[in-house]
């Protein structure tokens, strides 16, 4: 019987980066084989701030670790998982994604639209 810490890998790289991300992936891909749950949990560390003080590059950074990078994941591993009927997708997201909270208003809209990402599969 296999201990269950021996089926479970960590990777860690630059998400914000496409071209690094598939890389990860292909790496993953080459050393475990078929990947059947993909845990996503990404976030800068940010400084609450009005939308109007908030600027271009927090927003471009947000969105790529907190929206794309996850999509990117999904079309890396989603393929595999539906052609073995099994797979799961987990993201770890934030309270912010379902109230409203004044001050963090991108990063807010940026984790509602992972929620939604993923609540579409």
């Amino acid at each position: 019987r296999d201990n269950v810490c021996d089926l479970i890998h960590f990777y860690t790289g630059d998400l914000s980066s496409h071209e690094s991300l598939k890389a990860i992936s292909q790496r993953i891909r080459q050393e475990v084989g078929f990947v059947s749950i993909v845990f996503m949990t990404a976030s800068p560390t940010f400084q609450a701030k009005s939308i109007l003080e908030t600027d271009q590059e927090d927003i471009e950074t947000h969105f790529r670790l907190n929206y794309l990078s996850q999509l990117w994941l999904i079309q890396e591993f989603l393929k595999p998982m539906i052609s073995n009927d099994y797979g799961h997708f987990v993201t770890i997201s934030s309270a912010s994604a379902l109230t409203d909270c004044a001050f963090i208003s991108s990063y807010a809209a940026m984790k509602l639209a992972q929620t939604k990402l993923v609540e579409t599969l």
